[in-house]
């Protein structure tokens, strides 16, 4: 385990993907950056948020117009990363709480496999963003605000 600090260095040495579940608070501009650089070296990147409404749609389409894909997801509590399926993130997340916040840096396969494996389950029945419909926002922000 390692710091949670070092999350962009190993997106720059991401060869074949990146998998996110992210809260859909906004993500620092270095990272969208880095991200954007990934996807110009063939790096594919797809990402499930947490959190959205109309604040935070324009930021998602924003990231899509780089090339990330994305999905909506309902409330998870935890927010994952995974790099190659190799270097896995998990952070706590509390909605309440963002402060109290904590994570840890797996460099460990098969950790990296078992939360791919719950992306991949989440990816699946996650919310197309171009199909996302933002009358459904007040049943959203019941569960993930």
């Amino acid at each position: 385990m390692q710091s949670i600090s070092n999350s962009t260095q190993d997106i720059r040495l991401t060869k074949l993907e990146i998998l996110m579940i992210v809260s859909g608070n906004e993500i620092p501009a270095e990272t969208i950056l880095m991200c954007k650089r990934a996807i110009e070296r063939g790096v594919r990147i797809r990402i499930l948020v947490q959190k959205y409404d109309k604040k935070t749609l324009e930021m998602l389409k924003n990231w899509e117009r780089i090339g990330i894909k994305i999905r909506l997801t309902g409330y998870t509590g935890a927010r994952i990363f995974i790099y190659d399926s190799q270097i896995a993130y998990i952070s706590s997340y509390n909605k309440l709480k963002k402060e109290e916040s904590f994570g840890v840096r797996f460099k460990y396969q098969p950790i990296a496999l078992i939360l791919k494996q719950i992306f991949e389950e989440r990816w699946q029945i996650g919310e197309r963003l171009k199909k996302f419909d933002l009358q459904k926002a007040s049943f959203i922000r019941k569960t993930v605000s």
